[in-house]
């Protein structure tokens, strides 16, 4: 019994710490994962577009450097520089408002995900986030969205066709919370 208690505590720290390093303080999510993940080791994938998303997602370095982990971003200098040791996927770009390679992103959100099986999909935007989180919610891998922080109070494109499939939805402006029912406030984090 002791054992098991310790397996589900290693196993979700991962999102504990994460959480952590967003609010400065600990929230805990164990409840809502630990029956899709007992006994397995976490493993992270983190999806996003190059850039600001990119490198704003990187600085959470310290969580997710603990953890096996997998980067679904665009194929460019910046991202294969700042990606260089790491496991990445290149997903089809441009990716905003680009019917064709939505549906091309979601067939490779497929192929990857079945692939890596994941336990939770992470990311910060921006498009190539939905077609990846349609298929994470398919399959049952539990996904975390945080909206980049915006002065100006309205939903992003990426937040409002993530929202709807983000098991934990997080802002960085309280304001955000009026435009998106099931978000939390996480603070100005980045």
């Amino acid at each position: 019994m002791a054992t098991s208690a310790h397996n589900h505590s290693h196993h979700f720290r991962a999102i504990d710490y994460l959480l952590h390093c967003f609010a400065g303080r600990a929230v805990y999510l164990r409840t809502v994962l630990m029956k899709k993940n007992a006994g397995k080791k976490m493993k992270i994938c983190i999806v996003s577009s190059s850039g600001g998303h990119l490198f704003k997602t990187f600085q959470l370095k310290p969580w997710w450097n603990k953890y096996p982990r997998l980067w679904i971003t665009k194929k460019d200098k910046f991202s294969q520089s700042l990606l260089e040791k790491e496991k990445k996927y290149y997903a089809h770009f441009p990716e905003n408002r680009n019917v064709l390679n939505f549906f091309k992103n979601l067939f490779l959100a497929c192929q990857i995900l079945r692939k890596e099986r994941p336990n939770i999909l992470f990311s910060m935007g921006a498009g190539v986030a939905p077609p990846f989180f349609i298929i994470a919610k398919i399959m049952g891998i539990k996904t975390i969205f945080m909206e980049t922080f915006i002065l100006i109070p309205r939903q992003t494109l990426s937040g409002k066709l993530v929202h709807p499939f983000a098991d934990y939805f997080l802002v960085q402006n309280q304001k955000l919370l009026k435009v998106y029912p099931k978000a939390r406030y996480w603070g100005k984090c980045l």
